[in-house]
């Protein structure tokens, strides 16, 4: 491993430490990953009432990230199935959907995006990871490849393209999941 990326992990590791002890979390970001997993309150009541209970979850949100213990009721989803296409009678044309408990889901938006930020920041991620970066799409990645194929052919160069189709990759997996306390 290069010194660059020895220094990269270990700033990493310590704003990590740092961000995650004591204060960490903010009523101000708390609030942002309420509008943005809810959206726009419509009910300014509402509006206001979650905004009495920022300070509080706030302390809450720290105490978990410096305790690094997720609470056990917020790891609990509800699955659902949603209907795909096709016929409503085959199991196949559903896909699971894990409702989960919305004050779990914006504590994990703010450490995803710290962790983001943090990545980005420091160029730790390879230009060519395309999967689950903001940003970034199967279309960008599809057109990347497109340019790079038409380049190789362009200078008389041998090109292969393998494509794989994973539909229903998931389609064996279990419906009960168990994880770890």
């Amino acid at each position: 491993m290069c010194q660059v990326q020895k220094q990269a992990i270990q700033r990493w590791r310590e704003d990590l430490k740092a961000k995650y002890s004591g204060q960490s979390v903010s009523s101000k970001e708390w609030w942002c990953g309420v509008k943005q997993q809810q959206g726009l309150f419509a009910d300014h009541s509402a509006a206001h009432q979650t905004k009495r209970l920022a300070p509080p979850l706030t302390i809450i949100f720290n105490n978990i990230l410096s305790s690094c213990k997720w609470p056990t009721q917020w790891k609990e989803a509800r699955v659902v199935a949603i209907h795909k296409k096709n016929s409503k009678w085959d199991p196949k044309n559903y896909r699971p959907i894990s409702i989960l408990i919305t004050v779990g889901k914006i504590l994990e938006s703010l450490i995803t995006t710290k962790i983001n930020t943090f990545l980005d920041a420091h160029h730790l991620l390879n230009s060519k990871q395309f999967g689950f970066r903001q940003g970034r799409s199967a279309a960008d990645l599809l057109l990347l490849q497109s340019a790079s194929w038409n380049h190789s052919l362009d200078r008389g160069m041998d090109t292969f393209v393998v494509a794989l189709d994973i539909a229903g990759a998931l389609t064996g997996c279990g419906t009960e999941v168990s994880l770890p306390s």
